[in-house]
């Protein structure tokens, strides 16, 4: 006979598997059309794999032509063909960091970072053939690419490891207002991450890559782009053209552009 103990383990676990199929039950049986009530708009399920997510709000996620939504997925990035719902795997891996839609090339570009190299690649969404572009500079990220696709645009902290990690330390998240004590609301925590971030000072370099050669603008020791010069760099001097000026919340400065 079983102890009291053992049947104690063994009930959670069931209840557990009977929700989970309960759950999968649900997703099975639940329709894949159907008009909302309140507002009158037609829904449609498109997708049926578990984990697909789409892109954040910047990242444009559709093709050109506006037949095909690219989004991520448990195993990778895939493609829902907005006419058919036909959901296809075109980067089977789960690493890839999804960038930006090109319209032109039909194209998708993602990073994939392994063994610490993060490395730029560009997946078609027709055929899936995939081809590199580019390794990046250390601690470098891609955030842009410009209209007809022939540069993605980039930037890099121009600073050594210890620098990096101490900001990186002083800018993590806050809950809490440290005098109070009260919880801060998410976009007061979005503010007090972004001034500790500018309070670091960590010189900022920005870069640009050539899509079609992977060479890049920006050299700083120890990267791997090819050519020299910055686009800009936000050093202990600012930029000429580009007026430094103090900000509210004290003392925190950021250039820009009048």
């Amino acid at each position: 006979m079983q102890s009291t103990s053992s049947l104690l383990r063994i009930i959670p676990t069931l209840l557990l598997a009977g929700f989970v199929g309960q759950l999968t039950h649900a997703a099975s049986t639940a329709p894949k059309e159907w008009v909302d009530a309140d507002t009158g708009h037609r829904v449609v399920r498109l997708s049926e794999e578990p984990g697909t997510a789409s892109f954040y709000f910047h990242q444009n996620a559709y093709s050109g032509e506006g037949d095909k939504v690219v989004v991520t997925m448990e195993q990778g990035i895939g493609t829902i063909d907005l006419e058919t719902h036909e959901n296809r795997l075109i980067v089977a891996d789960p690493r890839a960091e999804t960038l930006v839609v090109g319209k032109r090339s039909r194209s998708i570009y993602y990073i994939v970072e392994e063994a610490g190299n993060r490395t730029v690649y560009a997946a078609q969404l027709d055929s899936g053939d995939i081809r590199k572009i580019g390794e990046l500079p250390a601690n470098a990220n891609v955030t842009s690419l410009n209209a007809d696709e022939t540069l993605l645009l980039g930037s890099f902290p121009e600073a050594g490891p210890e620098q990096i990690a101490a900001a990186r330390h002083q800018v993590s998240d806050r809950e809490f207002n440290p005098q109070t004590g009260e919880r801060l609301s998410y976009q007061e925590q979005r503010e007090w991450g972004l001034k500790k971030r500018m309070d670091a000072r960590l010189p900022m370099a920005l870069f640009v890559i050539d899509t079609r050669t992977g060479g890049g603008s920006h050299r700083p020791p120890g990267n791997r782009l090819a050519q020299s010069s910055p686009v800009f760099s936000d050093g202990p001097r600012p930029h000429p053209l580009l007026p430094r000026r103090p900000l509210a919340h004290g003392g925190s400065t950021l250039d820009r552009e009048d």
